[in-house]
């Protein structure tokens, strides 16, 4: 399992691996690290980054985006 993991670590890097598959990545690693402050979520609209229309600038941002990440440490903060 563990070469597994690395394979499939090293293919998100290399960007082969599609996005449902990394979110699988990211949440198995947070789980076995015990960081339960992690948040993996979809943005609609969006591939990798939380960018609309594939345009990596600021303007393309998704309000979502901004929106998740509020709340998320509006959660993680009131935990601590």
């Amino acid at each position: 399992m563990l070469v597994a993991t690395r394979r499939v670590v090293d293919e998100c890097r290399r960007g082969r691996v599609p996005i449902d598959d990394r979110v699988v990545v990211w949440r198995r690693a947070a789980e076995r690290a015990g960081n339960r402050a992690v948040a993996v979520i979809r943005l609609p609209g969006t591939a990798h980054a939380p960018v609309i229309g594939g345009r990596e600038e600021i303007a393309a941002v998704s309000p979502l985006y901004e929106r998740a990440l509020v709340d998320w440490l509006a959660r993680v903060t009131r935990s601590g």
